[in-house]
């Protein structure tokens, strides 16, 4: 366990511990500027995605489909095909306290072997 004085650091120390620099990590549009940067600070870059009208969190299906147009495994890591960068997170937010999908997300994850937190 580690104390953090927010959020954004134990985002950051979280995008540390993987090892996220130079990747790209998956972020909801609808977020706070935190997430955001705590992926700079980590030096990689914020990748944003669609998220569900409902949960107003990420959402699985636009994901899913999202991912496999943008994105293609190599050696069990996912890489944008158009940067070449590795994705190596998906950062959720759940805004005002209603959680998304999680299982659903948690699903295109592991297919597609990204960190989930």
């Amino acid at each position: 366990v580690v104390a953090t004085v927010n959020g954004t650091c134990a985002i950051h120390l979280a995008l540390e511990t993987i090892k996220a620099k130079n990747t790209e990590v998956l972020i909801p549009t609808l977020n706070f500027v935190a997430s955001a940067n705590a992926v700079e600070h980590a030096r990689a870059t914020p990748h944003f995605v669609d998220c569900d009208e409902r949960s107003l969190c990420v959402d699985p299906k636009k994901l899913d489909r999202y991912l496999k147009k943008i994105s293609t495994v190599k050696q069990k890591d996912c890489f944008n095909k158009k940067t070449k960068n590795k994705i190596s997170a998906l950062i959720l937010v759940h805004v005002f306290g209603h959680p998304g999908r999680i299982y659903e997300i948690k699903k295109v994850c592991k297919v597609i072997r990204i960190f989930f937190s």
